[in-house]
């Protein structure tokens, strides 16, 4: 039973060792950059906008085409129309019309005519049933000339698209360098676990030499206590390195758009790439995303003012129909069984509107030249952006440098420490403060090396280099 009981024990924890690495995600700094832009929320945001301005563009367009429509009406009524009254004419004159009639009447005849006229006498009765009358018909509205709107409108919605793509690049940009940001981060609090372990042997095994030195009575206990202390140091500092990679896993996980509680086991390193100097040529401002932006938007705010004075220029149109009508009877006899075309022409020629337009075009002039003021400011502040991003990836590199030497010197402080300590030159005490001024070393390079990263990719971001 005792057999059977810790067989279990040892398929339960390697199926427990094998789930784990099964869930555990080996991830490069390339691969969670495309996570990022396939699964970030940002991006997608960026997608749709561009979508929605592509079928704006597309709208706008249509305004070149007729607009087509169909109507229809019927009636159904139970209501008709009677009209019934009579006509007398004995007590009216003959009509003068009878004198130019081209015949020539002779005046003994006058008189019969005169009475003939004055003995008509008639009744007049009608009825009309509007019941059951229809029409349906369809119409078409074709803008011919309408101050050229149409075509500036268009312009500025493909100028529109034009600045969503470019947006949509920028923030791409952005949010690599968010991941870039978050994959260092990790691997730094990868590699401070690493250094804080190493740390913690080192100390383990020194404090195994002192506790045989205290059983030889070479070492007094003052020593076991100063080296417990460093030990539990180093333990906080394996435990705070612990959490730091939690965090910072949590955080990769939620820039690039997984389930945050993921294990992610970054695959780059902190040592690789490095350049040997960094070049000194600054690169020019034109290649920035955020400089074609303004451009593009400078450009709209000129097509802006056209937009303005297509309102105060001749409007020219024509509209057309076919109506078809049906019904609408008299005396039980139908009207209308017949279809008609028509065709307006219609043309809006301002000529006088108390100087509105003149005003209008120029608040839109001096609109125009505060974007071209603002726009020039702008690239300025964009320019700075460049030389204090450049600023800092120079004193990441610098400092990468110093601390490449700092960490070699105590490396080779620690080292000499040691022999002396062993040969019984050094105490215990300077020992342990050359091994921690070696921990404090690494853990400084370590933290300088990820600044580097970091700057290097805010400074690919603000150049356009991703």
């Amino acid at each position: 039973m005792k057999k059977f009981f810790c067989l279990i024990c040892v398929c339960y924890i390697t199926f427990s060792v094998f789930s784990q690495n099964e869930d555990a995600l080996f991830l490069s700094l390339d691969s969670c950059r495309n996570l990022a832009i396939k699964n970030n929320s940002k991006s997608k945001i960026a997608d749709l906008q561009l979508d929605k301005i592509k079928f704006e563009k597309k709208a706008y367009f249509a305004e070149f085409f007729p607009k087509i429509s169909a109507n229809g009406m019927y009636l159904l009524t139970s209501a008709t129309m009677n009209y019934n009254t009579r006509f007398d004419l004995s007590n009216t004159s003959l009509p003068g019309i009878i004198d130019n009639l081209p015949i020539t009447i002779p005046p003994q005849y006058s008189g019969y005519l005169d009475m003939i006229y004055k003995s008509i006498g008639f009744d007049l009765d009608i009825t009309i049933k509007p019941n059951n009358t229809f029409l349906v018909g369809a119409q078409f509205e074709q803008p011919i000339f309408w101050g050229g709107k149409i075509i500036t409108a268009n312009r500025m919605a493909k100028m529109t698209l034009q600045l969503a793509e470019i947006n949509k690049n920028r923030s791409n940009s952005e949010i690599i360098a968010k991941t870039d940001e978050a994959y260092w981060l990790l691997v730094k609090a990868t590699n401070l676990l690493e250094i804080a372990k190493n740390a913690n042997e080192i100390l383990l095994f020194l404090s195994k030499e002192v506790d045989n030195g205290i059983e030889l009575g070479m070492i007094s206990t003052n020593d076991k206590m100063k080296i417990n202390s460093k030990i539990s140091e180093s333990e906080l500092n394996i435990r705070q390195a612990e959490n730091g990679i939690k965090l910072a896993s949590m955080n990769l996980c939620h820039t690039i758009g997984i389930n945050m509680l993921s294990e992610i086991n970054p695959t780059d390193t902190l040592s690789e790439n490095f350049p040997n100097s960094l070049s000194t040529q600054q690169p020019d401002v034109s290649i920035r995303p955020e400089f074609s932006l303004l451009n593009k938007q400078l450009e709209i705010q000129k097509q802006q003012i056209n937009l303005v004075r297509a309102d105060f220029l001749p409007q020219l149109g024509v509209t057309g129909g076919y109506n078809y009508i049906n019904g609408l009877k008299l005396n039980d006899e139908k009207l209308f069984d017949s279809g008609s075309f028509m065709a307006l022409f219609s043309l809006k020629i301002p000529l006088f509107n108390g100087l509105k337009g003149y005003n209008k075009i120029n608040s839109a002039k001096v609109e125009l030249k505060i974007a071209e003021m603002q726009t020039q400011d702008n690239i300025n502040l964009l320019q700075l952006e460049m030389q204090k991003s450049y600023n800092s990836l120079d004193e990441a590199f610098f400092a990468i440098q110093v601390q490449k030497k700092e960490t070699k010197q105590a490396e080779e402080n620690f080292r000499i420490c040691k022999d002396r300590h062993e040969l019984g030159f050094d105490s215990m005490a300077t020992l342990l403060e050359a091994q921690a001024l070696l921990y404090q070393a690494q853990s400084k390079f370590i933290e300088t090396k990820t600044n580097f990263k970091i700057a290097e990719s805010e400074y690919l971001k603000v150049t356009n280099g991703f």
